[in-house]
């Protein structure tokens, strides 16, 4: 009580925002919550990743030697699991684990909001929204403000159960 918060923020997300346990631990106010920008509100809220066989072979292995890739490149996606945000929580690659977030810095993926799929010899992987999701979104705020939220509303959204004790860093 009375203590600063982390005012985690991200560019945009794709209808909710993630919860920090997802990532870094549990932080009572930062749990996932509505966020309402789309992809009118935002430029690039949708980008995909193409990668041939080989370049995703060779990324993998970058990070994961002993993984083993089978002949056939439509056999080397996994199951896919996502979290209760609608992120990949956990995404199979040849015979290896990976979590979203780690899989999105392997293959720089703007979130883990993202599709996997393998189809005319490329995998492609199409991300919605940019950034960790976590907290307070750019967008999202921006969007409420048009709406006619003012900041308190904006910042009790995003970090429920906080209470803003000072304007303009006052306490």
């Amino acid at each position: 009580a009375g203590a600063p918060i982390l005012a985690a923020f991200h560019s945009s997300s794709d209808g909710q925002t993630e919860d920090s346990a997802a990532l870094w631990g549990a932080v009572p106010y930062l749990i996932s919550v509505s966020t309402p920008e789309t992809a009118e509100d935002v430029p690039g809220f949708q980008s995909t990743a193409t990668f041939s066989p080989e370049e995703l072979k060779a990324a993998i292995l970058r990070e994961r030697p002993e993984a083993v890739f089978s002949e056939d490149p439509a056999l080397w996606l996994g199951e896919t699991d996502l979290d209760a945000s609608g992120r990949v929580g956990s995404i199979t690659i040849a015979n290896e684990t990976f979590s979203g977030a780690a899989l999105r810095g392997i293959l720089d993926l703007r979130s883990t909001a993202f599709t996997a799929e393998y189809a005319d010899g490329s995998f492609t992987f199409t991300a919605v929204g940019h950034g960790h999701g976590i907290g307070m979104s750019q967008y999202g705020a921006n969007v409420m403000a048009r709406e006619g939220s003012d900041y308190t509303e904006i910042l009790a959204h995003y970090y429920p159960g906080t209470e803003l004790t000072g304007q303009a860093g006052i306490p």
